[in-house]
């Protein structure tokens, strides 16, 4: 959080984490839906590593969006989510679902 004197409080995301957020809307990983509606599926696959364990390429997508637009919404929720681990268990899940290999081609599904 960045403290100015005269000005509001924001969240300031390293560099790392920008290219990250910039790649995410940029690669066409992320699936544009009502994410608003999705809250509850959402908050259960934050706080329960089995659920997360268990989700479908398509579910990481979803989240993987919804961490990104509520972020224009609740300034360092990006940033809360990447240094609380969270983006990182994703992307390890998306990578177990893609036997690990990024070159690997996949058809993504739009089926949750």
């Amino acid at each position: 959080m960045v403290w100015k004197e005269g000005q509001f409080p924001y969240y300031d995301l390293a560099p790392v984490g920008m290219r990250l957020h910039r790649a995410l809307y940029e690669s066409g990983v992320m699936i544009e839906f009502n994410w608003s509606a999705w809250g509850r599926r959402a908050d259960e696959l934050m706080h329960d590593p089995r659920a997360l364990g268990r989700a479908r390429l398509v579910t990481l997508r979803k989240l993987l969006y919804g961490h990104v637009r509520y972020d224009r919404f609740c300034d360092g929720h990006f940033g809360s989510v990447l240094e609380s681990g969270h983006i990182a268990a994703i992307l390890r899940r998306a990578a177990h679902l893609l036997g690990a290999a990024p070159h690997k081609a996949a058809t993504p599904s739009t089926k949750d």
